[in-house]
């Protein structure tokens, strides 16, 4: 199976965890997802169904000034997205991430839903880390960080201290020295598996 793994200390807490990746199939029951790239798609295209449940069923308010618009949209958009990620089980770190995904993250993006398959899934999860780290700046976690090293995504979080890696790979295929040596200065290239930018092919 398609595994997330996470290894290293982290808060003075030694974690080595793997968590099974799974979606949905059609029939409605879960199986293993075939790649990273599979997975995040699945997961990006619940959250586009997402964006456009809310955007269909609470339009603005012409009663409402935009900032009380805005304020509502934007509480229901994160309340369904903590409820949608934890529906499909997506596991720490990428889910506290994933919930920094932004409504205007898909602005421009139309009704044809082969467009959802060119979103770029992958900037889509490094723009949802940036503000993670953002948000979680001056608190215990400092940094989270997607990486382009072996496996088929990597990332990791950071504190002043210590940190952990994560890494998404076939049981098996992680690198042996996997967690145990995370520096945080590394700047690997991007990595591959993304499908091209949003905004383009629509």
């Amino acid at each position: 199976p398609l595994l997330l793994r996470v290894k290293g200390t982290l808060m003075c807490e030694e974690y080595d965890e793997r968590h099974e990746l799974r979606v949905m199939n059609c029939a409605g029951g879960m199986q293993a997802a075939e790649s990273f790239d599979e997975y995040m798609q699945v997961v990006v295209g619940e959250i586009v169904a997402l964006r456009d449940a809310v955007l269909m069923f609470f339009p603005p308010d012409p009663a409402e000034s935009e900032g009380n618009n805005d304020h509502v949209l934007l509480s229901l958009w994160h309340e369904g997205l903590r409820s949608v990620l934890a529906h499909l089980g997506v596991p720490w770190p990428l889910g506290e991430a994933l919930e920094c995904v932004d409504i205007r993250d898909f602005d421009g993006l139309d009704d044809d839903r082969d467009a959802v398959a060119d979103i770029d899934t992958w900037q889509i999860l490094h723009d949802a880390m940036d503000r993670l780290t953002e948000r979680c700046m001056g608190n215990t976690i400092d940094t989270y960080k997607l990486l382009g090293a072996p496996h088929e995504a990597d990332g990791t979080v950071e504190t002043h201290q210590d940190g952990l890696c994560w890494a998404v790979a076939v049981e098996g295929k992680f690198e042996q020295d996997f967690g145990k040596e995370c520096d945080p200065e590394y700047e690997p290239p991007l990595p591959v598996w993304g499908r091209g930018s949003l905004g383009q092919n629509y």
